[in-house]
This record gives structure tokens, C-alpha cells and sequence, in this order.
């Protein structure tokens, strides 16, 4: 969810400077919806190196460490060498620009506890702790086996 979430304010970074620069929508509207495709082009060469590499389909441990760290280089490069700067360059009072970042983070923040509360939610009503992840407990919870 907060990778889909990071996705809104990522097309509109793109697509408000565009928008500045040569005042038509349609183009800024264009670019953003194609820095859009670049993900799903990311994740179609990701899918081919797993079934290249791997026929199951599954990704080792190592494979998910090596992905996420790759990505979360990747995020916070942009983040901390691109997009503070440009909000900073912008923005002289810096007030608005910290002010941003927090809110950023406060909404990533608050989407992580909803989706907790509602992950333990239907622990309770459907065993499903979310996703069916085997958490190293037994899942008898009363029931009587027979």
C-alpha cells in the first residue's frame, strides 16, 4: 500500500514542473503517466529475472534482502539527493518543505496502523493473519481437534 501511495505524489512531482515549464496539461499529464509505465516495465524485468533465474517462481531469503535493498537505495537516493534539495530550492522559508516531508511521513506512518488494526482484525474473525503468514504459533485458539 505504500508503495502504491508513494505513486500519487511521485506523478505529480513529475507532472507540476512540466506543467510550469510548458504550461500544457496534456504533456505533464503524458510524462507522469509514462514515469508511471517505468514501474510496471521495473516489475515485468523483475518477474523475468525470477523466472530466468529461478523456475518455482520463489525468491530465495537472499533474493528478497537483495531486492528491497536495492530499492530502498534507490527511493532514498532520489529522496535525499533529488527531491529535498528541489523542495528546499523552492521553498527559502524551508518551513513548508519540512512541513511536507512530515506530513509524508506521518501518512505512511498511519497507513502502516490501519493496516495493522485491520490485519489483526481478521486474525480474529477468520484466522487469516494476514496474507496466511505461518507466525510459529498454533492456530487452535479453543477448537477442539478431533
Amino acid at each position: 500500500v505504500e508503495i502504491a501511495c508513494h505513486n500519487i505524489p511521485e506523478g505529480i512531482a513529475v507532472a507540476i514542473p512540466y506543467l510550469a515549464g510548458t504550461g500544457n496539461r496534456w504533456r505533464a499529464f503524458g510524462w507522469a503517466a509514462a514515469s508511471g509505465l517505468a514501474e510496471l516495465v521495473g516489475g515485468c524485468i523483475g518477474a523475468l529475472i525470477i523466472y530466468v533465474t529461478n523456475r518455482d517462481l520463489q525468491l530465495s531469503n537472499t533474493g528478497f534482502g537483495i531486492a528491497f535493498g536495492l530499492t530502498a537505495g534507490v527511493m532514498l537516493f532520489v529522496a535525499f539527493a533529488e527531491l529535498a534539495p528541489a523542495a528546499y530550492k523552492y521553498d527559502h522559508s524551508r518551513f513548508w518543505a519540512h512541513f511536507a516531508i512530515l506530513v509524508g511521513f506521518a501518512i505512511m506512518a498511519l497507513s502502516e496502523i490501519i493496516l495493522a488494526v485491520a490485519e489483526e482484525g481478521e486474525g480474529e474473525h477468520g484466522h487469516n493473519h494476514g496474507c496466511g503468514e505461518d507466525h510459529g504459533h498454533d492456530h487452535d485458539h479453543g477448537h477442539e481437534h478431533h
